[in-house]
């Protein structure tokens, strides 16, 4: 091979593979008809009417490098804005995660007494 001549790395081997974006705008608009899941207080759902907002763990962003569709989830307007702003894991464990199994917990509790 020529100076020139780019290697391409066979990546078929690797255990995490590469990852594709998913652009889906039939399933964005799908969350126009949910509800915030995100939990003001720690238990109770917010419940105002969401926007599908895309899962931004660590604050990743720019051109080219928004989060793929299928990693959306349904936040009103006021917590989409709260989880842009501080972007990280705190606002998904805090305001989603465990308010859901807090939920999930007293929902088992009431048919198991």
């Amino acid at each position: 091979m020529g100076k020139n001549t780019r290697y391409r790395i066979d990546k078929s081997h690797l255990m995490f593979g590469e990852s594709k974006r998913i652009v889906d705008p039939a399933w964005r608009k799908s969350f126009k008809d949910r509800t915030c899941t995100a939990s003001p207080n720690g238990i109770d759902l917010c419940g105002l009417p969401a926007v599908g907002a895309h899962m931004n763990d660590e604050g990743y962003s720019g051109t080219g490098q928004k989060v793929s569709d299928d990693e959306i989830w349904p936040l009103c307007a006021d917590c989409h804005r709260e989880q842009t702003e501080n972007p990280g894991t705190s606002f998904w464990y805090h305001k989603v995660l465990k308010p859901q199994a807090r939920r999930d917990y007293k929902s088992w509790k009431a048919r198991n007494s």
